[in-house]
């Protein structure tokens, strides 16, 4: 992680942490989801590194896109592409709902990227608002 800053924590889940975090050198920011590694969960050592070997293959503009992976001493972290919007912050700004506009562009959205995984035999399996 030395050559990210870390500027706060994104969101938690069942694998880890996601934190928002600057490239030192490009001044890039990025989400980093850090996922303890003590050597004791084989199941999510597993579950990481096949989510990483499927999302290094996939490119699609409506597919959040892995950007590096690497591994410290107890923890193994993946790099994405960092979306500075989300429905969820979307939503807190609008409590009335959104256009219908907006809703329709926001939708055919995920319909393109959802065609996309199924083209490639991927089932998403954690589609909220979070991760939209």
């Amino acid at each position: 992680m030395e050559d990210y800053q870390e500027c706060g924590v994104v969101g938690k889940g069942s694998y880890g942490t996601v934190m928002k975090c600057r490239h030192k050198k490009s001044g890039d920011y990025v989400a980093v989801k850090i996922m303890e590694d003590d050597g004791q969960n084989e199941l999510i050592r597993k579950t990481a590194i096949r989510e990483a070997k499927i999302l290094k293959q996939l490119q699609h503009p409506n597919v959040v896109r892995l950007v590096h992976l690497f591994r410290t001493s107890a923890r193994l972290c993946m790099v994405f592409e960092y979306m500075d919007r989300s429905i969820m912050q979307m939503l807190t700004q609008h409590p009335r709902g959104l256009a219908a506009a907006e809703v329709r562009r926001i939708l055919w959205q995920m319909v393109l990227g959802l065609n996309f995984l199924h083209s490639q035999q991927i089932i998403h399996r954690d589609i909220k608002p979070e991760n939209v």
